[in-house]
This record gives C-alpha cells, structure tokens and sequence, in this order.
C-alpha cells in the first residue's frame, strides 16, 4: 500500500498499467528478500532443525515474508504514518533507481517479450564488484536459454540488472537475434568499470 501509494503521487503522469508494472518491481518476494537480508533480518528468526540445516535463515521465501510480518508488526504497534516512513527507507535504494519520469522497468518488459517470444526467462548473474564501499560499481551478467546476451553496470546490482535487460531488450525489440556461442553479447562500455583496480 505504502509503496503503491508513493508511486502514484511520485509518477502522477504514468499509465495505470505502467504504475501496476512499477509497483509489481518493486514489491515482489525476490526484492523483499534482498532488502531482508540487507537488514540482516534472517539472524533474528526461530527455525526448526531441518529448516536450520537446509539453509532456512536465506531463503527468499522466509525472509520475504519475514519483513512483511516486521513491518505489520510496526505498523500495529506506531501508525501508517511511521510504518510510510519506515518502508520508504528499506525501499530507498530502488526508489532511487526509478527517481525520474521516464523511468521504464526493462527487467520486466524483458521478461514478458522473452517469456511470449521464446517461452523462458531471463537470468541475471552478478559477476564483479569494483570500487569502495561508498562507491561500489557491479557487473551483471544477462543470460537466455543459458546463452549470455550482455552485460549492465551500475552503482546497485538492481540498477545493472536493469541497465543489462535495456540493452537486450532494445536490441531484440530492434530485430536482432539472440546471441549465441559463436556471436558477441551485447556489452556495456567497459570504461565505469576501469574506474578502479581489480
């Protein structure tokens, strides 16, 4: 509510469905998931035996619904208007990434062309960190049908993601074939990453 809320107000001139798709990045388990590992939520749980042996404390589904029932809880015990601030603050880095009108989610205009178009979807792999802490740029790979069609960067793994599915989608929107292992991906300009040593 909190995050549909904000991005109604914020992207007043956006579409209903693009809203819908906007809200849909963002609140999902595997993003959820991220942020709960963010705030090291899963230390904090009570599992079983078994769940504790087969890796219960990491699994996205646990820890999705882990900050879903924290924020309830915080919600239950203050009010909306705390709970608003609270969820902006876990949600910030990804309210960042969006932080402009034209801003268009190409993870999932990709996932639904690869989906109606080859009957898969595509994978993302992080395969480099550079830089400091403060200035942390990642290196995503994109691959389809286990094929890698390029590569994005960016200052967080979901702004690289993004920057990777835009490039794809653009070139396969344009006509051009998957790549194979026998063609080049579509790459990023290698010059963010040169920034900083390996």
């Amino acid at each position: 509510m909190v995050v549909s809320d904000y991005c109604y107000n914020r992207f007043a001139t956006l579409a209903e469905g693009e809203l819908s798709k906007l809200r849909a990045s963002l609140v999902n388990e595997s993003n959820l998931a991220r942020i709960a590992r963010r705030l090291e939520l899963g230390s904090y749980l009570l599992v079983g035996r078994g769940e504790e042996l087969t890796g219960g404390r990491t699994k996205a589904s646990l820890l999705a619904d882990t900050l879903e029932a924290v924020l309830a809880a915080i919600y239950l015990d203050s009010s909306l208007s705390d709970v608003y601030q609270v969820v902006l603050r876990c949600f910030q880095e990804d309210l960042d990434s969006i932080g402009h009108e034209g801003y268009k989610d190409y993870k999932s205009e990709l996932q639904e062309y690869t989906q109606n178009r080859f009957g898969c979807v595509p994978t993302y792999l992080i395969v480099r960190e550079r830089g400091p802490d403060h200035e942390k740029v990642f290196e995503v790979e994109l691959m389809i049908r286990g094929q890698l069609q390029g590569l994005g960067t960016g200052k967080s793994k979901k702004e690289a993601e993004q920057e990777a599915a835009r490039k794809v989608f653009e070139a396969l929107s344009s006509g051009q074939p998957l790549a194979d292992s026998r063609t080049d991906p579509l790459r990023c300009p290698d010059n963010s990453l040169n920034a900083y040593p390996s």
